[in-house]
């Protein structure tokens, strides 16, 4: 019998770790208990790559994937989008899942305004600095934005199917049982109705001359559409 133990720890010997030693030796041997393998990290893609849909109904959000290169140090994401008709660039930080960030611009921001959808992102260090951009202000990515799709709202490879959100219209802010919606910018007929020097947008809407946003600059060779 105890022949018989000492040939089994010689076979396991063999194999390159002793299953009956103790965690403590396996540490010191340089070997690892195989449910603690070391997890592999995600890589990212060799290039920039974008995922968005061409086409989207009203009141639907747009859903926005890009992927980055580990090597490119990026650590957060900017998407900068603005609807049909607006002169200033709205901001969101997408979330991000390994080399992954992903979001949406919200139905409510897409509105019932159709046109073009316009939008770009940049890739920031973890210092702020900007160091991967896909499209710019001057040349952004778009999307059209129309009133009905034959397919209805569209969503992006993988993801749970997209619906549109309750038209304000139909369900006004107060009425009994309708959810309160925060105006983003005031209603109004005429500049003497817009504060701080605004003015009255052709939407009816007060907005301003200047962007809400300050868009950083892209760092010198950075990615770009």
């Amino acid at each position: 019998m105890q022949e018989r133990t000492v040939d089994s720890a010689r076979a396991g010997a063999g194999r390159g770790c002793l299953g009956a030693l103790p965690l403590i030796a396996l540490v010191l041997q340089g070997c690892a208990p195989t449910s603690q393998q070391a997890v592999v990290t995600d890589p990212g893609p060799a290039q920039p790559a974008l995922e968005t849909v061409p086409y989207q109904e009203i009141l639907a959000p747009v859903p926005i994937r890009v992927r980055f290169p580990v090597s490119y140090g990026v650590e957060e994401v900017i998407l900068y989008y603005r609807t049909f008709g607006e002169r200033t660039w709205n901001a969101l930080k997408l979330l991000r899942s390994g080399q992954t960030w992903h979001g949406a611009i919200g139905c409510l921001e897409v509105s019932t305004i159709t046109g073009y959808l316009q939008f770009f992102l940049q890739g920031q260090d973890p210092g702020g600095h900007v160091v991967v951009a896909t499209g710019t202000p001057s040349w952004p990515h778009v999307v059209q934005i129309a009133s009905r799709l034959a397919y209805g709202p569209t969503s992006l490879p993988g993801d749970p199917p997209t619906w549109r959100c309750v038209d304000p219209a139909d369900c006004p802010p107060g009425f009994p049982g309708c959810p309160s919606y925060v105006p983003r910018r005031p209603a109004c007929e005429s500049n003497a109705d817009c504060a701080n020097g605004d003015y009255c947008a052709w939407d009816g809407y007060c907005d301003s001359v200047t962007p809400v946003f300050a868009v950083p600059v892209v760092a010198q060779g950075a990615v770009s559409r």
